[in-house]
């Protein structure tokens, strides 16, 4: 059916119009089939619906009359065709709503004639799409007669507020390409009325030309969902608008292409409000003359062209909350002022983009992402300028962690990086800080090349800059050697004197040892020592006539070293620093040993061990987490010596001699997804030379007290560590003088001895120190 309405029966349509209000008092609600409305509307006939499609020739109005309020509604797959013009909320304090809801709802509103679709004709006028509904203007809508969102009338004391909302999937609100909206304007002055548009949940806006008035304009995507489809060719800005805001609240990708432009370089500045989780892809293909305020509370906002913001003729502040990110997003970009507490990402495919910052530059603790390329003749790096005052604390990085390029050759020249920062105030106060990984233990750090730049370094004073735990992955075998060194020890160290005994012995000690180790090159490491053993000889036979005596043992020890490691080229910020302290590590060890003692008549005795040890590595760092490994070991020591009576005395002088080996095997891990650390198979061949000075009556019967001085000497160095693609070691020193002194002193079948040395190296190719001290028991039946 189709239904016509003129202005020319202005009388008659004004009767039926009473009438109908009439019938709607008495009947709020009157529906036929999926379209129904209510209160107070004009040019809506009484069947409207009943036939789907539905056409209405001429005029409607929905709420009409100054302060009267009316509704319609299009559901369940209606179709309603208005071959004429459509207003919502056409009198001053009226209010209008159209909703229109479902897969297959549409409302029409075609004419070859100036037939606008007006929301918020200078009354309160809301649409809403949902749900897959569909609202469809085909009139262009230009000048003289341009389409109306929240138009303010002769009336500048109204206050009018408008609502567009267009939400769900397939919903959609149609404007032609060429069509302009005049968006909270006004006849006058006014700054009263406010329009607030939704496209949310992959709903759909298309429209020609958004000109924005006098009045407040909110345009939201997403509402903590999807976002929607904002397709609109161009966003023009009149002389003074009250508020125009952009507020970006969707959680999944968006892209904000119009054209914008602005009358006048005057206008208020239009704020950008990225609050979702989402990332909003910003490329306005124009922002002539538009001012902006961009506030990141969240998600990312991506530049998505150069220039986005406008050029330096423009303000443009941007505030990155500490949830946020601001990505360049492989263009350059400019700004007036920018407050950083969140995430600065500039990086960028090739390295080479720069974010201008016109105005000031402050951080609290944000981070700043770069992409840093360093190759063998050259390097780029993507670079924040900052021309007015800095200020605050930034944490630099890069994206993946590494600086990009043949950094190991570069690694040779102490030189710096490009400049990735750049300050045109020499005064400026700001601090940058950060590290980037190589694909080895070598770190590179910011440092400030002079007053106003800063860049990549991986030298200090000449000196490559190692990661905090590169000095414990180097020097963990050597502690681990040494653990396995004091627990084999010398046969006194071990059992004091050795008593005749026609059947078995048990015997214990505990000692303790700190050694401290200075290599040659820059690393050094404190150790604390701590052993508990226990042994039995299971097979004895003593000297007697003219025999020799001869036992056979079994031990068990629990050992641990607590290790703490230092660089004495330890940087931060490209600078050396006083605090050489890097991290701890801590060895526990469970070892096994057999042991054979042969002593001739002369007094000349071998002593056999062999060793066997599972170890368990803990390392600590200042910056990293704890890492842990396994490995073993094994020692193999023959020792030997012959005592000598000086005279008629009770001194004895015994010239000693021993051979330690030992061959240790680390378990691989990784100090990051990158970076395997590779410390493999070690071997060394440990000799000592020696002479022992005892006082004894009877060292059966009575107390021996002895001293001793030794020198010992390692005859291989330390193999190499590898860390990522690169070798690392230091060379300690291997040659040391030992000197000390004992008490043995037996009681009927018990004896207790204690031991105490200290030790010091020889030569200037690394330092090394230490002192023990043993105190052992002994049992023989």
């Amino acid at each position: 059916m189709i239904y016509t309405t003129t202005k020319g029966r202005e009388k008659t349509m004004k009767f039926k119009l009473n009438k109908l209000t009439l019938l709607l008092l008495a009947a709020p609600l009157a529906a036929n089939a999926s379209v129904t409305w209510s209160g107070t509307n004009d040019g809506i006939p009484e069947t409207l619906g009943k036939v789907n499609p539905d056409t209405v020739n001429g005029l409607i109005q929905v709420g009409t009359g100054t302060g009267n309020e009316g509704n319609l509604r299009i559901d369940g797959g209606s179709v309603v065709n208005i071959q004429g013009t459509l207003h919502i909320a056409n009198h001053r304090q009226s209010k209008g709503t159209v909703v229109v809801d479902g897969q297959g709802s549409k409302l029409v509103v075609n004419s070859n004639a100036n037939n606008p679709m007006n929301i918020g004709n200078f009354g309160n006028g809301n649409l809403y799409v949902s749900n897959g509904g569909q609202v469809i203007g085909e009139f262009e809508g230009t000048e003289p007669t341009p389409h109306f969102w929240g138009w303010l009338r002769d009336t500048p004391e109204d206050v009018t507020n408008t609502v567009i909302s267009v939400t769900g999937k397939g919903s959609l609100l149609q404007y032609p390409k060429n069509a302009e909206i005049r968006v909270a304007a006004s006849d006058w002055s006014s700054k009263t009325n406010t329009v607030n548009v939704l496209v949310a949940d992959e709903g759909q806006l298309t429209a020609g030309t958004l000109r924005v008035g006098n009045g407040t304009t909110n345009i939201q995507i997403g509402d903590n969902n999807k976002a929607g489809t904002f397709d609109v060719e161009k966003i023009k800005l009149e002389e003074n608008p009250q508020k125009v805001k952009f507020d970006f609240a969707q959680t999944d990708n968006f892209n904000f292409t119009p054209e914008m432009t602005s009358a006048s370089p005057t206008t208020k500045i239009v704020d950008f409000v990225q609050r979702g989780s989402g990332t909003t892809l910003f490329a306005p293909r124009n922002m002539s003359g538009v001012n902006s305020n961009v506030n990141i509370t969240n998600g990312t906002l991506k530049v998505g062209r150069d220039n986005a913001f406008g050029d330096a003729s423009v303000k443009s502040n941007v505030d990155i909350g500490e949830k946020g990110t601001f990505e360049l997003n492989n263009f350059n970009a400019t700004v007036t002022n920018l407050n950083n507490k969140g995430t600065l990402d500039l990086t960028s495919e090739n390295a080479n983009k720069t974010l201008t910052v016109e105005g000031d530059y402050h951080s609290d603790g944000g981070k700043l992402i770069v992409k840093t390329t360093w190759n063998n003749n050259n390097s780029s790096s993507d670079t924040l300028h900052i021309k007015g005052k800095a200020t605050g604390r930034t944490i630099v990085s890069t994206r993946n962690g590494f600086i990009e390029g043949d950094v190991l050759r570069q690694a040779r020249e102490n030189i710096f990086s490009a400049d990735m920062i750049k300050m045109d105030d020499p005064n400026s106060e700001a601090i940058f800080e950060g590290t980037a990984k190589t694909r080895n233990a070598d770190e590179a750090q910011l440092a400030k090349k002079n007053g106003t730049t800063y860049a990549w370094t991986l030298k200090v004073l000449g000196h490559d800059i190692y990661i905090e735990p590169a000095t414990a992955y180097i020097q963990m075998p050597r502690v681990n050697m040494e653990l396995g060194y004091s627990v084999l020890d010398t046969l006194h160290q071990r059992r004091g004197e050795i008593r005749q005994s026609p059947n078995s012995a048990v015997w214990a000690r505990v000692s303790g040892k700190r050694l401290e180790t200075e290599g040659r090159t820059r690393l050094d490491v404190d150790s604390s020592q701590y052993i508990a053993q226990v042994g039995y000889d299971f097979n004895r036979s003593e000297m007697q006539n003219g025999l020799p005596q001869s036992l056979s043992g079994v031990y068990f020890a629990y050992s641990r070293a607590d290790s703490r490691f230092y660089d004495q080229y330890r940087a931060e910020h490209g600078e050396l620093i006083a605090d050489k302290y890097i991290g701890k590590g801590k060895t526990t060890a469970a070892n096994i040993g057999v042991y054979h003692l042969y002593r001739a008549p002369n007094n000349a005795y071998v002593d056999t061990v062999a060793q066997f040890s599972y170890l368990t590595n803990k390392y600590n760092f200042v910056s990293n987490p704890e890492v842990r490994q396994h490995g073993w070991s094994g020692a193999l020591s023959v020792e030997g010596g012959h005592s000598f009576a000086l005279g008629n005395s009770n001194w004895r002088l015994e010239p000693q001699t021993q051979l330690v080996y030992q061959r240790l095997k680390l378990q691989s891990f990784y100090h990051d997804a990158d970076r395997r650390v590779e410390q493999g198979t070690d071997n060394n061949l440990r000799g000592r030379i020696g002479v022992r000075l005892s006082h004894s009556k009877d060292f059966q019967r009575n107390p021996t007290v002895y001293f001793v001085a030794n020198v010992w000497h390692d005859f291989m160095s330390a193999k190499s560590v590898l860390i990522g693609d690169k070798k690392y070691g230091e060379n300690d020193a291997r040659t040391w003088l030992e000197g000390g002194a004992g008490l043995n002193v037996p009681f009927g079948n018990h004896a207790i001895h204690a031991d105490l040395r200290l030790e010091h190296s020889l030569g200037s190719k690394g330092t090394r120190s230490g002192a023990k001290a043993v105190l052992g028991y002994s049992y023989a039946w």
